[in-house]
């Protein structure tokens, strides 16, 4: 009996040893993740990357006090009334009135979105499979300009990022743009990624069209944008 627990010990003992490398070893592949080491830039591959950038468009557009709810809470089309009970509803009041006040959750949420949405389309830009992707490029310069064109219309000070945040050094802090370099660099990002935009209809996608109607946005409101700025809109069409 002791012969037969000695066995049983040593080989017990052999299989531990020979499995402490692989113990130790914890390298693995995942595949259910994209990086800039496992792309092939394929289609699919491209079409995945995208995607992300229009889940952010969604919720900064249609969410719980989103764009929406911004453009038409603070015209006459329509107003929430204050609810007592349940302790919501007078941020929506603040809207009608045109009067919000600095934590109102409205701003945080189209900050938030809109500068997710960014970061997420600086990253894909610097990707060498969406660099060599001429239509997907262009598609992704789009939208990061719509995330600004948002952003500008509702706030005019704001940074203006076109690097991936994993680049920059630690303790970064963004600064505010002068309003008129923001106007200049969104209608010169929409003009030079149009001739290379798809033309393919696709829904809620961006494409040629939807990147003139972006454009035309940007000029036809830059005197109502800069008015009052130190650039003088009616010399600078």
């Amino acid at each position: 009996m002791k012969t037969l627990t000695k066995l049983f010990a040593t080989v017990f003992a052999a299989i531990a040893l020979a499995a402490a490398p692989a113990c130790t070893n914890l390298d693995e592949h995942i595949y259910s993740s994209l990086s800039p080491d496992n792309l092939s830039g394929t289609e699919d591959e491209v079409q995945d990357m995208l995607g992300n950038l229009y889940v952010q468009l969604r919720f900064m557009y249609w969410s719980w006090e989103g764009y929406f709810d911004i453009n038409e809470e603070s015209s006459d089309l329509i107003m929430t009334p204050y609810r007592t009970y349940g302790g919501w509803g007078a941020q929506y009041i603040n809207l009608h009135q045109n009067n919000p006040y600095a934590g109102i959750p409205h701003l945080w949420q189209e900050w938030n979105y809109c500068y997710n949405g960014i970061m997420k389309a600086n990253q894909l830009l610097e990707t060498e499979s969406i660099i060599e992707n001429k239509e997907a490029f262009a598609e992704i310069r789009a939208i990061r300009a719509l995330y600004y064109f948002v952003l500008f219309d509702l706030w005019r000070n704001i940074p203006l990022e076109t690097a991936y945040e994993a680049t920059l050094e630690p303790g970064y802090l963004p600064e505010q743009s002068a309003p008129e370099h923001v106007w200049d660099f969104l209608a010169k990002e929409v003009e030079e990624c149009i001739p290379d935009m798809p033309t393919a209809k696709k829904y809620g996608r961006m494409n040629k069209y939807a990147a003139c109607m972006l454009a035309a946005k940007v000029f036809l409101n830059h005197d109502a944008w800069l008015r009052g700025f130190e650039k003088n809109a009616s010399t600078n069409l």
